[in-house]
């Protein structure tokens, strides 16, 4: 439904079986967290 009605670039989901579909890219579960933990490194770095 909401590919359908936003037409995303890129969808992306949390899978605890790392499963991708082809056009949805799969984050594996234990991998969730990293983007969050680079961005506040990133705001502690810039002294945010």
């Amino acid at each position: 439904m909401y590919r359908d009605k936003y037409e995303p670039d890129r969808v992306a989901r949390i899978s605890a079986r790392n499963i991708g579909t082809g056009e949805v890219e799969s984050i594996p579960l234990y991998a969730a967290d990293l983007p969050a933990e680079e961005l506040a490194a990133l705001r502690k770095d810039s002294g945010e």
